[in-house]
Formats: structure tokens, sequence, C-alpha cells
């Protein structure tokens, strides 16, 4: 299972405001089946839907990624640093 802050958001914000999986799913032109793997930690959203989920639930889009991901990032950044400057 794929556990993001996202999703756990996704999950709640659709019990509190009553939208089905399906509904969420035509909102986004998107298949049920597509979402109902976002809330059981099959899959996750593309950018684009990331963005869009933004959009329609304020669910960040950075909050899809996984704390693996988070530290990745974080350590290429740091690694980034140390580059040597343009001549």
């Amino acid at each position: 299972m794929i556990d993001t802050l996202a999703r756990q958001q996704l999950e709640e914000t659709l019990d509190k405001r009553g939208l089905s999986q399906a509904a969420l799913a035509r909102t986004l032109g998107i298949s049920a089946v597509s979402v109902n793997a976002w809330l059981a930690g099959r899959a996750r959203p593309e950018a684009h839907l990331r963005r869009a989920l933004s959009e329609v639930l304020s669910i960040d889009p950075l909050s899809w990624e996984t704390d693996d991901e988070r530290a990745q990032y974080a350590g290429a950044v740091e690694r980034g640093r140390t580059l040597p400057e343009a001549a």
C-alpha cells in the first residue's frame, strides 16, 4: 500500500463532503476505478490530476509523495548545493 498524507486527506474529504468516488471521477474526467486505486493505496494520481485535486479539494500536490521520496528529494537538493558554479 502506498500510504501518503494526500491519500488520507482524500478519504477524509470525500467522507466529510458526502462525495462518492464516482462523483469525483466524473468531475476529474477519469474512471472511478482510478479513484478507488488511489484510496486503496494501489496507485497515485498523475501530476495533472494532483493539481486538479489541489484546486477541487485543497489537497496539496506534494502530499502525494512518500516519506522515502521526500528524503530522496532532500538528499538530491543537498548534494546539488555542492555542485561547482558555472564559469
